[in-house]
């Protein structure tokens, strides 16, 4: 069972509720349960794999509806939804250590909902491939952070989409002012927080690789991945936008890229996949609107079946009138339209189980 909600969360889907069934009334069409998840026993695997169905996701931040904090900004997006969140996304910068606040522990002992987290352990790769004690020192506080909700599991990456902070590489152009280091810098790292991790029992951890999807960086892929016996999911962005706004397209080029370079020194194929980001912006308000609807229907003919998570990217982001938001336009204008469409996504019966 989930956890009650808390009074101001139950008001609002309650209120949601009633407004649905008005609705229905006057003949709007709204969603229904029609899915048997009551007849079916829904296992999670060790690595936080639901056998029945895709898991619902969300970084939530920047609505002035809600307070700042991540517990706050994650109500209002699950009141929007009128639905928990199965993931909450959250980050963790240079010199910060995941699970540092207690909004994010809360979130991750919460029933029935896995934090998903992003650490960058340095800025620069090399700092954190071993020899450094004090930097080793860091990793193994980060270890205790998350060992502190075991036996609750969270889903961790080390530096999220690593593709545009590559310094410089022999065979693939690289971003003009990336300072990170190499490929070969950030396996290393991988290697070291990963064993550094292990050796303190540390077992409480699904490891997430966290790709990009941008063709200019596609020959970076495999040169980043830093082994199967270090990663548990694949995953990937999926944003659109004006001159992009084909769904199935931008997830379908990434999903048959990782296809193609599976091999068994590289089994991308025995892992699990999922999108980790994804939104629309820089088009018009019709493809905003149009890119949930396509999503749904890619979702509802299980048109990309090694696909086991959806995560909404429902904040501003780099984008300074936020219009990643759902329920925002690029000029920053709220747009309740686009905000029902994604909210008929997150309510499809899929994610239902």
């Amino acid at each position: 069972m989930r956890p009650p909600l808390r009074k101001k969360r139950a008001i609002v889907i309650f209120t949601t509720m009633a407004a649905m069934i008005a609705a229905a009334a006057i003949g709007i069409p709204v969603f229904a349960d029609t899915n048997d998840s009551g007849d079916r026993d829904c296992q999670v695997s060790e690595i936080l794999v639901n056998e029945c169905r895709p898991w619902l996701g969300a970084r939530a931040s920047d609505y002035p509806q809600a307070d700042d904090s991540v517990t706050e900004q994650v109500a209002h997006h699950e009141e929007r939804i009128g639905k928990p969140l199965d993931i909450v996304h959250t980050f963790a910068a240079e010199g910060q250590l995941p699970l540092r606040t207690k909004e994010e522990r809360a979130l991750a002992n919460r029933e029935d909902t896995y934090l998903y987290q992003n650490w960058k352990p340095a800025a620069k790769w090399k700092d954190a491939a071993g020899g450094d004690a004090e930097m080793d020192e860091h990793i193994d506080a980060a270890a205790d952070n998350i060992a502190e909700v075991a036996p609750k599991k969270i889903f961790l990456t080390i530096h999220h989409e690593p593709e545009n902070d590559v310094s410089s590489d022999s065979a693939c152009d690289t971003k003009e002012d990336a300072a990170a280091g190499t490929a070969a810098d950030y396996r290393d790292m991988w290697h070291n927080v990963r064993e550094r991790f292990d050796a303190k029992g540390i077992d409480n951890v699904v490891w997430v690789m966290d790709y990009m999807n941008y063709e200019a960086w596609d020959c970076l892929v495999p040169k980043l991945y830093p082994g199967d016996e270090y990663v548990d999911w694949v995953m990937f962005n999926a944003y659109g936008d004006g001159n992009k706004a084909d769904f199935a397209e931008n997830v379908g080029r990434f999903y048959d890229l990782l296809n193609g370079l599976s091999s068994e020194e590289m089994d991308l194929k025995s892992k699990p996949w999922g999108i980790v980001e994804w939104g629309m912006s820089d088009s018009t308000q019709e493809q905003a609107r149009d890119y949930y609807e396509q999503a749904a229907t890619a979702v509802e003919k299980n048109q990309f079946p090694k696909l086991s998570s959806y995560m909404i990217f429902d904040s501003p982001g780099t984008h300074e009138d936020g219009g990643l938001r759902v329920g925002y336009d690029d000029k920053g204008k709220a747009d309740a339209e686009e905000q029902k469409r994604y909210t008929e996504f997150a309510n499809n019966p899929v994610f239902e189980g």
